[in-house]
């Protein structure tokens, strides 16, 4: 019991060292209204159109740039 009581007080006093005390004014604040939320951006139909098919055209290219490993790859591994 005396090593437990020597260890508690040792960590008591070196938590003092690095913590500060907590104040009771900054522990109970009073409730603040949430701020207001702000508005969100929309896509235009034009602007939806255009970005839909800059991704078409980037999915298309990465499937083209797949396959083509793809074969590479089948390549390499039948002339092994």
């Amino acid at each position: 019991m005396a090593a437990f009581a020597r260890v508690k007080a040792a960590v008591s006093a070196d938590a003092a060292k690095h913590r500060p005390a907590k104040r009771k004014k900054a522990v109970a604040k009073k409730a603040v209204a949430p701020a207001p939320a702000k508005k969100k951006r929309h896509f235009s139909g034009a602007q939806r159109k255009a970005a839909a098919e800059r991704m078409r055209q980037r999915w298309a290219v990465k499937k083209k740039a797949a396959a083509k490993s793809a074969v590479a790859a089948e390549k390499t591994a039948s002339a092994a």
